[in-house]
């Protein structure tokens, strides 16, 4: 009877000790960032001595002291168990489409031992650019207001043409959403984008990202050095055209309303161009070698950019590389043949007197 007693004690004792044995070894993840509509799954693991069903899951919502159980909350919440045969069990928690009213402390709580996991939730981030200007183009001296409407301002960068603004500088301000160009000019087209990027908060990710941009434009400005050219056959000549204006002008050359390409005979003429895009510009250049009668003629170089376009007109003139001496050559011819008239003059003279 007192062997009976001893074993019933002894298991009894071991029961126990199995009991306070189980309990809650690991949760994860530990502090989930999500965006709205998002999933989030919970892992909390036990030992392989545990009863997952036994397991009680609770949520304590921000800005609240009271738990709630995480079962009676929602029909977008799923509860499973997995790793009954393996060293370790597993309680899972899923809650699908996640709110932003989600956002809280969740609790996986067994046998007295219980952990922690916090979940944020946010809005999936939205860009939208208003202006104060309500044209395109730019208005030179006017000051230009930019605003990022969003809801995360800590959050907006701002970039013109793909290069970071920073904070601004000179006559670009930046403050938080804010953008103000102070007395623009036309140096001051391009697009400007707002970019929120949320990463640094969630992580990677294309959702974690939202941009919007707008474009300034200005029109073209064609300058040239001289619109009357002369030269003489034979010599070269380089005729520059230069456009300024945002989108960046496009150039094309005539002659006589006849499109101008580079020439694949003997290279008599060609066209270049260099193109500065900090300072919007381009110049092409139309250079003709060795220059004929034929290229006497009006040329034009017009620019375009899809919103505006502009002309400018050059005459160019071909001397005859003897111009210079018909002139002498004529007075020369004139003065021979005065000079044989007047000898014959005198010879005819000399002749009559003879007979005399």
């Amino acid at each position: 009877m007192k062997i009976v007693l001893e074993l019933i004690l002894l298991a009894l004792v071991l029961e126990a000790q199995h009991i306070k044995s189980a309990g809650v070894t690991s949760l994860q993840p530990e502090a989930p960032k999500l965006l709205v509509a998002d999933f989030v799954t919970f892992t909390c693991t036990m030992t392989n001595d545990s009863d997952p069903n036994d397991v009680m899951w609770s949520m304590t919502p921000d800005g609240s002291a009271s738990k709630r159980n995480i079962t009676t909350l929602t029909d977008r919440v799923d509860i499973t168990s997995s790793g009954e045969n393996s060293t370790s069990i597993q309680s899972v928690l899923t809650i699908s489409q996640l709110a932003q009213h989600d956002s809280g402390n969740y609790t996986c709580d067994f046998n007295q031992t219980q952990m922690t996991s916090v979940l944020m939730v946010f809005k999936e981030p939205v860009a939208q650019i208003s202006s104060s200007q309500s044209e395109a183009l730019i208005t030179i001296g006017q000051t230009i207001v930019l605003t990022c409407d969003t809801n995360y301002r800590e959050s907006v960068k701002w970039s013109r043409d793909g290069r970071d603004l920073g904070s601004g500088s000179g006559r670009i301000v930046i403050n938080s959403n804010v953008l103000t160009i102070v007395a623009s000019n036309i140096s001051d087209a391009g697009t400007y984008q707002c970019t929120v990027d949320m990463t640094s908060q969630l992580g990677l990710g294309d959702r974690k990202i939202s941009s919007d941009s707008i474009t300034f434009i200005n029109n073209i400005n064609l300058t040239i050095t001289d619109d009357r050219l002369r030269r003489e056959e034979g010599e070269s000549i380089r005729i520059d055209c230069i456009a300024n204006g945002y989108p960046l002008p496009t150039i094309t050359w005539t002659k006589d309303n006849e499109r101008l390409e580079n020439s694949s005979v003997n290279g008599h003429f060609v066209v270049t161009e260099i193109i500065d895009d900090r300072k919007n510009e381009v110049i092409s250049t139309l250079s003709l070698s060795p220059l004929t009668f034929e290229d006497h003629g009006s040329y034009r170089c017009n620019a375009t950019d899809g919103h505006s376009s502009a002309e400018v007109k050059y005459e160019l003139y071909i001397i005859d590389r003897m111009a210079a001496v018909w002139p002498f050559i004529g007075i020369m011819s004139e003065v021979i043949g005065l000079i044989i008239i007047i000898l014959a003059v005198e010879k005819y003279q000399t002749g009559q007197l003879a007979c005399k």
